[in-house]
């Protein structure tokens, strides 16, 4: 019973790790398509000039 319970937090923590990475790996990628938006709307711009 101990084990199952030592077992189950190990658990939970790793969860909460994977969480906080899914997390800012969500971040990244919205920060890293907005960047490329960014690049290409620049691009057209200059293309008009």
């Amino acid at each position: 019973m101990r084990l199952m319970l030592s077992h189950r937090k190990q658990y939970y923590r790793n969860v909460i790790i994977y969480k906080s990475y899914a997390k800012r790996f969500v971040v990244n990628q919205i920060l890293i398509s907005n960047a490329i938006v960014l690049i290409q709307v620049q691009r057209q711009e200059s293309s008009l000039w």
